[in-house]
């Protein structure tokens, strides 16, 4: 079977959206592209939830098979802001029964179970073996158009709705130079609208909206703007440096790794060192193997409560704690897309914390383990 994909098409996948949520003309799926979406549906699909196809997330999945390049990035190049993502990338053949059996397990167990709202896929390449991509998204908020560039000294509205399950809306924004604010905006009828300014120098600002659910604080959206000139940044955010992967030998392995890149990211701004405490390690290993084996993601644990009653129960004596959880393929690539959000990069780059534990715990279920993070950090007493 031959795939080909239209002119328009390509040159999606080539240029970058010059602005976020832009109205998108329908593109035209391929054969194979078509009997991939069928086959996702069947195995995604329940009685309570049926994710849409997406065509800006077709675009994006396109984007993440035409290069080596991170979902974020394939995402913010299309014009999407949604934060809570599951990438798949993989190769198969055309001639093979599904094209989803190599990552039938974690369509299945994964995404199924993880509530997401929208999906897209993208199969690029010539011959039999096409490299496919598939980007699902749970969305919790509807922006509206929001421009990629502005210039220093411009005030722009943000404003979109919430999903039904979301309340009490956040914005932050994190500078050039990683100075982080935080602000409530306007909220009336699950539409909530904020006026912002971009008046602390020239370089990448970023916006987060994130919100509580059953499970806690949520990011829902995700929004990289240049301000002034194009590559006249001030400062080159550490958020954007992206440290190799490095072969998991061990679970301790990628835990210690976890800590390292955190103290690395706060030694380039002059912040000391957290050091490794056990009993923070211990509550963070406990909630990344819930988190993993109960198919949740949250702050809250339906079992255990929020992270101060966790570290109450568990024993540990704390003036302060904050949390950051994640999951990725390793800890390079959780710690690229936690620094990038300016709520997680607060609590790496918070001073006041002194130690840290992390706990990560691994899932096989495809071509790559699934790791699931939770960073806990705290000034113990």
């Amino acid at each position: 079977m031959l795939v080909t994909l239209s002119s328009a098409s390509s040159l999606w996948a080539r240029t970058p959206s010059n602005a976020y949520h832009n109205k998108r003309h329908k593109l035209q799926l391929s054969p194979a592209e078509k009997r991939l979406a069928n086959e996702v549906v069947s195995r995604i699909s329940t009685l309570d939830n049926k994710p849409v196809m997406d065509f800006w997330l077709v675009d994006a999945a396109r984007r993440f098979t035409e290069r080596d390049g991170t979902a974020r990035d394939a995402l913010l190049d299309s014009g999407i802001s949604d934060q809570y993502l599951i990438p798949i990338r993989y190769t198969a053949s055309l001639d093979q029964g599904r094209l989803i059996s190599p990552v039938e397990n974690i369509l299945k167990k994964d995404v199924k179970h993880s509530e997401v709202t929208h999906f897209g896929v993208g199969i690029t390449g010539n011959g039999q073996a096409r490299r496919v991509g598939m980007i699902f998204v749970r969305r919790g908020a509807r922006l509206s158009r929001f421009p990629k560039q502005l210039q220093h000294g411009d005030r722009y509205l943000l404003n979109g709705a919430l999903e039904e399950q979301y309340k009490n809306p956040k914005i932050l924004i994190a500078t050039p130079l990683a100075k982080i604010s935080e602000s409530t905006p306007q909220l009336q009828h699950g539409m909530f609208w904020s006026m912002l300014h971009f008046n602390q120098g020239e370089g990448r600002y970023t916006i987060e909206v994130q919100a509580e659910d059953s499970f806690g604080i949520q990011v829902l959206s995700l929004l990289e703007v240049w301000v002034g000139r194009k590559h006249a940044a001030t400062h080159v955010p550490i958020r954007r440096v992206r440290p190799i992967p490095r072969p998991i030998q061990s679970l301790d392995g990628a835990e210690e790794r976890a800590i390292q890149l955190i103290n690395q990211t706060r030694a380039r701004y002059g912040i000391g060192k957290v050091q490794l405490s056990y009993g923070l390690r211990r509550q963070a290993r406990i909630h990344s193997t819930e988190m993993s084996q109960k198919g949740y993601f949250g702050h809250d644990s339906p079992h255990r409560g929020g992270l101060a009653v966790r570290l109450q129960r568990g024993g540990v004596q704390h003036a302060l704690a904050s949390e950051n959880i994640a999951i990725s393929t390793s800890p390079e690539m959780a710690h690229v897309e936690l620094v990038r959000s300016p709520s997680h990069l607060r609590n790496i780059l918070d001073p006041q914390v002194t130690h840290i534990g992390v706990g990560v715990h691994q899932r096989n279920a495809g071509p790559q383990p699934v790791l699931t993070f939770t960073q806990i950090f705290a000034r113990l007493r």
